[in-house]
């Protein structure tokens, strides 16, 4: 053993030159290819830029003619742009649902006429807290942005449901003094809708603690509070929020059970009364 031993002490030295050599021959090859590589890839880059319209000026001479390129593309650009600003036809106010004067007059009284907003097409609600409206239909803007800051979703207050809408299917809704429904350039067979004042000022009247609503979407339950919902059904809305104040959950009463569901699964249920809602 201690002959062995002994015998592999005194070739580690040899073994320890060897290693360094093979590893610097190694490191000598590798660096070798690499250069060899970036000749060609120079080479072949060269040969490209050859066939470039303007290969042949300094650097500086370049960069001029980009900076003159993208300025005189920007120039274009706002010209574009006013020309479209010019031959686009301004927004017209789309004609109110039917009965919904006074739920213009209640929303605008509560948010005041810059935080009314009317919806431009059916919107289809597809998330947990999405409204499903209509056309037509006016709501008050409560914050430009949802909970993740993300801007092309509004939440907004229909009068009796609070949830998001996007912003792309919202214009500004106009209103002058005397509350009458500014219509654009409509042509003179189209009837402006007027919000006559009340004759005698008096709070608008709030809607019923007990109200008839439609679920638009099916709910499953996912806890003892809550109570599960099939598409279409006829539930009764017990408070329009939760214990907390929350206006995203309403307490419903369904098939002798009680339970909330989010307020956006709910529409209003068609009566006569000016509240009504119409389904699509």
């Amino acid at each position: 053993y201690q002959a062995l031993n002994s015998l592999l002490v005194a070739e580690l030295p040899q073994l320890n030159r060897l290693a360094v050599r093979w590893l610097g021959q190694i490191l000598c090859t590798f660096v070798g290819l690499q250069r060899d590589l970036a000749q060609q890839v120079l080479q072949r880059a060269e040969g490209s830029l050859a066939q470039l319209p303007h290969y042949h000026l300094s650097e500086p001479a370049f960069w001029k003619l980009v900076e003159d390129t993208l300025g005189q593309n920007g120039h274009q650009l706002r010209s574009f742009q006013e020309n479209f600003e010019k031959v686009l036809p301004p927004p017209t106010a789309q004609p109110l649902l039917p009965g919904a004067e006074r739920q213009v007059q209640a929303l605008l009284s509560r948010y005041g006429p810059e935080k009314l907003y009317q919806v431009t097409s059916n919107v289809s609600g597809a998330g947990t807290m999405d409204l499903t409206l209509l056309r037509g239909q006016v709501v008050a803007l409560l914050q430009n942005k949802d909970t993740k800051g993300n801007s092309s979703r509004w939440l907004v207050d229909t009068g009796g449901h609070r949830g998001y809408a996007p912003a792309g299917k919202l214009e500004l809704y106009h209103v002058i003094s005397g509350q009458e429904e500014i219509k654009g350039q409509e042509g003179p067979h189209q009837d402006s809708h007027h919000l006559a004042p009340e004759p005698i000022p008096a709070p608008v009247p709030s809607l019923p603690t007990v109200t008839q609503a439609v679920a638009v979407y099916p709910f499953v339950a996912r806890s003892s509070h809550e109570v599960s919902l099939q598409a279409g059904q006829l539930v009764t809305v017990l408070e329009a929020q939760d214990k907390k104040g929350n206006p995203e959950w309403s307490l419903v009463e369904v098939n002798e059970q009680k339970g909330y569901v989010p307020s956006s699964f709910l529409a209003r249920a068609p009566s006569p009364a000016p509240w009504g809602w119409s389904l699509p």
